[in-house]
């Protein structure tokens, strides 16, 4: 008996690992020499509005991870959000 609480516990805390935590997109900054977390949303627009608040002369410090697809943004020399 004991032995199948605790697989349904781990049944249980795999589910709950495996929710998605309502974010799709998260930026990230560089800064001493690691990136850093700093801010998500679930619209790329949004991630770029909080990018540009911070400091638009800093940009290329910047970046959007999609957490669904792994796939990199990041604003080029022209200010246009690009894959990477």
């Amino acid at each position: 008996m004991i032995r199948n609480n605790n697989n349904n516990n781990e049944r249980e805390n795999q589910m709950k690992m495996n929710e998605p935590n309502g974010y799709r997109f998260r930026v990230y900054k560089f800064e001493k020499n690691t990136y850093t977390a700093f801010y998500n949303d679930t619209t790329l627009y949004g991630c770029v509005n909080y990018m540009k608040r911070w400091n638009p002369n800093q940009m290329h410090n910047w970046y959007i991870m999609d957490e669904d697809t792994n796939t990199k943004f990041a604003m080029n020399n022209e200010d246009m959000l690009v894959m990477q």
